[in-house]
């Protein structure tokens, strides 16, 4: 779940922004919940750890949005900040606090789904163990150790699971660059392979823990295999050392 803070002095900008959020929620599945304050003072008493994005308005009634940012910062470095200001200089101070973007004034949907969504896209693939995709009707968030393998269909990359299958209308390319860094490797043209789920190799298959078979092309397997005996050894350190 993402938390989300918006701070704005205007009741009718809250209320606004308020309800983009809930419309990303039904019309894109994102996983946030939101909680508005109508000064500085406010949303500084209330941050916490937990807070992932502040949405502020640059001048706030009881203090401008910088000022504010800068008390925020003194406590917390990792919460995105995303000023919404009718004042282009404000993009310039926004580096100071380390603001992860700014809205000019006045803000669309359009233009605050495409930051959020790409924000909350960020910081769900940004938590270890778990991967985000988005389907055509949903946002996806599995846990790596979960996923099989991904098939690529035609236009679409398909996410296969002990439990379910899940499509993705995005290529195996971009697909590949999620999982870059992985426990996953592309071992054909047509599939990327969760190495911590293969069974065993045979030939040009490997053999995955449901029984499924993925093809393995015949110029990736030796790099499949260094790839399947590096995590293998790097698993059984990691199981060493927590013994």
């Amino acid at each position: 779940m993402i938390t989300i803070y918006i701070c704005d002095s205007d009741e009718n900008s809250r209320n606004t922004l308020s309800e983009y959020c809930r419309r990303l929620v039904n019309e894109l599945h994102l996983p946030i919940t939101t909680q508005c304050f109508a000064t500085g003072a406010e949303l500084l008493a209330n941050m916490s750890p937990g807070v992932d994005i502040v949405l502020m308005e640059a001048e706030l009634s009881d203090m401008s949005g910088m000022e504010c940012a800068c008390r925020i910062r003194e406590n917390n470095t990792s919460v995105m900040l995303i000023f919404i200001t009718a004042l282009l200089s404000c993009a310039v101070d926004s580096y100071r606090v380390r603001a992860t973007d700014f809205l000019p004034k006045p803000v669309s949907y359009a233009t605050v789904s495409g930051v959020l969504t790409e924000v909350v896209q960020m910081l769900e693939q940004s938590r270890p163990g778990h991967i985000t995709f988005q389907t055509a009707t949903q946002w996806v968030r599995l846990p790596m150790h979960s996923i099989l393998y991904v098939e690529s269909a035609r236009n679409k990359a398909v996410i296969h699971t002990v439990l379910s299958r899940y499509e993705l209308y995005i290529s195996m390319k971009e697909v590949e660059a999620q999982l870059k860094n992985t426990c996953f490797f592309r071992c054909h043209a047509g599939y990327i392979v969760n190495l911590a789920n293969i069974v065993r190799i045979d030939g040009y298959t490997a053999m995955m823990i449901d029984g499924s078979i993925v093809y393995v092309s015949k110029y990736r397997k030796k790099d499949l295999i260094e790839h399947l005996d590096k995590f293998a050894l790097k698993d059984s350190e990691s199981e060493s050392k927590n013994a």
